[in-house]
């Protein structure tokens, strides 16, 4: 086995900002469920929430060896026995084997079972192989905190004591009429320079009534830039991620999500955002931009993504999945699976149709990123041939990062072809042995054919010369891997480019 972490990415979902740790978000509303422990009781999240309990679930696999350590330190067991029905009762403690790879009958042990996982347990256990997905499962163990009113943590294996602190932070249940609360920014966490920026932000019903107004502001530096008098049903405990506007804002000056309207409960009506501005990087338009990473040995874990503007609001594993599907547009790809075990250099080049705002996106299925016992791994950027501009991704990104680039001409790219030479062409094109390369200079000048890997490596060099007139040069690729190449003509200073395929 790799490692003892394990990501299910068909079902797992990533939270959205520069970094995904496919979890739920803290400080989000915990989707509810229902699960049967191993001697046929069923327990219901809400049904315990509504009692004013706060629920703990621990997410666990029978073959993973820091869940068991933790497991045999009886922390839980021990909040049980003080907060459970034999003690105060505000606490439900729940452990659920998540891995639907392993049957339940190994939480009894056997099979890759490291033990029984009952013996000195009185707390229910469960096997359900649906949870990881309700619960946005990136690795074993996950513990979740939930709280009354809805609000869940992902706390960690964390004593006792530490657990009864954070219980008793919690929220309690609602008890005004008429609360509606900000509990969450969901804004982008980046933008691109002169472009509008859309505000959104987490609202929910604390009221014990169904809330069906209210007034949100976004305020930066005490100014009102963004309102909206939102309008909907949302039962007690219920939220919806609300979009407040698309302002132009300031970098690194906080925005202040705020409900302004009347309301019962003024303490708990704001939330704050702070957004950076995204980094720039050149690029040439004869390139695009390039994928140049050097990975560990897993490259079937790996998947990319690359899409014009800011990514929908939507998780990581459904973007990703949305591309795939092309339920979302997409510039380049690389489907999780696409690349054998083994492959340890991924390169792509994708054509860029607009300066501005692109998203980039890196998934890992296992979860651990791409440098596992790999310390040279690394993934870049490029936005030219030879790999002057470029933007690093750290490889240890867990189950992904998703990221804003404004992408902007650079001022060092090649000049129209027609003020260098005419009738440059290239055929065939993909070639798979040798390839012509023809064109006619429009000024006298010395003349170089040059040809660059997606690395930005020139893997061939050849002087002409002074060329008069037209000329057509023999390319030999039968020695060149697959995939595409930049082809750059030089005549005196100037360079034109052309792309060219190898496809065998």
């Amino acid at each position: 086995m790799k490692k003892t972490l394990r990501l299910f990415a068909a079902a797992a979902a990533m939270t959205f900002g520069v970094t995904s740790n496919a979890q739920l978000q803290d400080g989000s509303i915990c989707p509810d469920f229902t699960v049967t422990d191993i001697n046929g009781t069923s327990h219901n999240l809400y049904t315990y929430l509504d009692q004013g309990k706060t629920v703990v679930v621990d997410l666990f696999a029978v073959w993973c060896s820091p869940c068991w350590s933790y497991h045999n330190n009886h922390a839980l067991e021990d909040l049980w026995q003080a907060n459970g029905p034999n003690g105060s009762d505000n606490v439900v403690v729940l452990a659920v084997e998540a891995d639907p790879s392993t049957a339940a009958s190994t939480i009894q042990g056997g099979g890759n079972s490291l033990g029984d996982w009952t013996q000195g347990i009185n707390y229910p256990i469960a096997n359900d192989d649906n949870i990881a997905g309700t619960l946005d499962l990136a690795y074993y163990p996950t513990i979740y905190m939930i709280c009354p009113d809805r609000i869940v943590t992902e706390i960690g294996q964390q004593s006792t004591a530490t657990f009864q602190t954070a219980i008793g932070n919690c929220g309690s249940l609602a008890s005004d009429a008429n609360d509606p609360r900000m509990i969450l920014n969901s804004t982008w966490s980046s933008y691109c320079n002169n472009e509008s920026k859309e505000l959104s932000a987490w609202l929910q019903n604390y009221g014990t009534q169904p809330l069906t107004a209210c007034t949100i502001e976004a305020i930066q530096g005490g100014n009102t830039i963004a309102t909206i008098n939102w309008t909907g049903n949302l039962a007690s405990y219920e939220g919806e991620n609300v979009v407040v506007g698309n302002p132009t804002i300031t970098a690194g000056t906080p925005i202040t999500f705020k409900i302004t309207s009347a309301n019962d409960n003024t303490n708990n009506d704001e939330v704050m955002a702070t957004l950076a501005l995204a980094p720039v990087l050149e690029y040439d338009p004869a390139y695009g931009i390039g994928l140049d990473a050097s990975i560990d040995d897993y490259a079937s874990e790996f998947g990319f993504m690359f899409g014009e503007g800011t990514p929908p609001t939507t998780d990581l594993v459904a973007l990703h999945n949305g591309i795939a599907n092309s339920t979302y547009p997409s510039l380049g790809f690389i489907q999780v699976g696409s690349n054998s075990d083994g492959t340890n250099t991924i390169q792509g080049q994708y054509t860029v149709n607009n300066a501005g705002c692109h998203y980039f996106g890196f998934v890992d299925s296992y979860g651990d990123g791409v440098d596992y016992q790999t310390p040279g791994a690394y993934i870049n950027i490029v936005g030219d041939a030879l790999g002057t501009n470029s933007h690093s991704v750290a490889p240890d990104f867990g189950d992904g990062t998703l990221f804003l680039l404004d992408l902007q001409v650079s001022q060092n790219v090649s000049v129209e072809e027609n003020e260098v030479v005419s009738g440059f062409a290239m055929f065939p094109n993909p070639a798979n042995n040798n390839v012509n390369i023809r064109f006619t200079p429009v000024n006298a000048g010395y003349t170089t054919i040059e040809v660059v890997n997606a690395l930005g490596q020139v893997v061939k060099t050849q002087d002409l010369g002074n060329i008069g007139g037209q000329y057509t040069y023999n390319l030999n690729v039968s020695n060149f891997n697959n995939g595409l190449y930049v082809v750059k003509i030089k005549v005196g200073n100037d360079i034109v480019t052309k792309r060219l395929s190898v496809q065998k």
